[in-house]
């Protein structure tokens, strides 16, 4: 599993749960950053502050329901700012996105899984994952880094207070989520 990757090259420091795995993973770089970048650049996880450690997430883990005066009569009753919108250009992100691998299948030669989509964008992302996983497997992570990469151009800001229940430094709210006011 990812997750025991991580836990493993950070020495503890980075903690929790992924449902992704892989069959093999080439741990390179003089630190723990350094060997993890690759993972956090084609797997669809990220970290956030957890005391004094970080916790690793799966992306599909982060739908929720922000109740945005609920928190505020929580917090003392201040008034919260209203959620703002804001939408990238089209341009900003990668028309095609591919993942090079090594594929068991093939006696670990190396592969490559592109995802690509219609638009104005020319952007190319390759990313270099130095891990066994399987053609199938790669297509499905160049096709979520494709789309997680076409979503963040539509973003969504507001200000939460710290009592907000559910709500943690560096949650997402994906598509699923809704901040009711």
């Amino acid at each position: 599993p990812v997750s025991e990757i991580v836990a493993t090259t950070s020495d503890g420091s980075m903690i929790g749960q992924s449902l992704e795995t892989l069959d093999g993973y080439a741990v390179q770089g003089t630190d723990a950053r350094s060997a993890l970048q690759p993972i956090f650049a084609a797997f669809p996880v990220f970290a956030r502050p957890m005391g004094d450690k970080m916790e690793l997430r799966d992306w599909a883990a982060t739908g929720s329901e922000l109740l945005v005066d609920s928190a505020a009569i929580a917090d003392g009753g201040s008034k919260l700012e209203r959620p703002g919108q804001s939408r990238r250009a089209d341009t900003s992100a990668p028309a095609i996105v591919s993942i090079r691998h090594y594929e068991p299948e093939r006696d670990f030669q190396t592969g490559v899984q592109g995802s690509r989509r219609l638009g104005s964008s020319r952007a190319e992302l390759q990313i270099d994952l130095p891990a066994a996983v399987s053609a199938p497997l790669a297509k499905r992570l160049a096709d979520l880094q494709l789309l997680q990469r076409r979503t963040g151009q539509n973003g969504r800001a507001f200000s939460a207070p710290v009592s907000a229940k559910g709500v943690k430094a560096g949650d997402f709210l994906d598509g699923n989520a809704r901040i009711v006011e």
